[in-house]
């Protein structure tokens, strides 16, 4: 895992960054699959569609992160298989790769995972499609989020409209 957070580590530094004067704070844009997490105050943003994007952080450390996936699986052959017991199955990868690259970058800045909140965005179906892309990235997040025992604040997933997702550290 130590290597994968490396190469997440270096990833972050060609992230998207640039001062919102609005804001008067640093902004750092996620694009699908960026994993970010800081201890700065700054502003973590993203756009979703049928993609989902986790803001986690600590209230005790006030450090916190967001990740952008796309999928919980490979192909269409997958998906049409793919249910949210399949936690440790190959479809889940992404979803899952994701979601554990954030946790255990918190947790590496000195986070326990009790103390971690969690809020999730997207999910929706933006496109006619015969994979309900959306959906299964809904279920994927909602049956980890439930696995892991993690307190979910609060979500907004589903729909059939595209998200700005602004997180404010």
């Amino acid at each position: 895992m130590q290597s994968i957070l490396a190469a997440h580590e270096k990833r972050n530094e060609s992230l998207h960054r640039f001062y919102h004067p609005t804001f008067q704070k640093d902004m750092v844009k996620l694009q699908p699959g960026d994993v970010y997490v800081t201890d700065k105050p700054e502003l973590i943003t993203t756009g979703l569609g049928s993609c989902i994007a986790a803001c986690i952080w600590d209230p005790k450390l006030r450090i916190g992160g967001m990740n952008h996936f796309m999928l919980p699986f490979h192909g269409h052959h997958e998906a049409i298989k793919w249910h949210a017991d399949e936690f440790v199955s190959f479809p889940a990868r992404y979803g899952n790769y994701a979601m554990e690259i954030l946790i255990n970058a918190l947790v590496r800045m000195g986070s326990n995972r009790p103390d971690l909140r969690i809020k999730v965005f997207g999910g929706a179906k933006v496109m006619d499609s015969i994979i309900a892309i959306g959906e299964k990235n809904i279920e994927f997040v909602m049956d980890y989020i439930a696995r892991e025992q993690m307190d979910l604040v609060s979500f907004d997933l589903g729909s059939t409209c595209a998200r700005k997702v602004l997180f404010d550290l």
